[in-house]
């Protein structure tokens, strides 16, 4: 199995015309959406991770 640091990445060399569009789109796209987020109004403070799992779940189990 060749897991080349390109491979494991998604990456491709394929330099054609269609390829780069393709990837301006999905940077175009990653823009957006990195502008979008930085003008989003939080909804409520983040908890970090270790708090998050500390925390009991409030997921619970259906029993018939």
């Amino acid at each position: 199995m060749d897991l080349t640091k390109s491979k494991s990445r998604g990456t491709s060399g394929d330099m054609s015309q269609s390829a780069i569009e393709r990837r301006l789109e999905t940077l175009d796209e990653m823009r957006e959406l990195a502008l979008e987020l930085s003008q989003a109004e939080r909804l409520r403070p983040v908890k970090s991770k270790k708090a998050a799992a500390e925390e009991p779940s409030s997921f619970e189990v259906h029993q018939e």
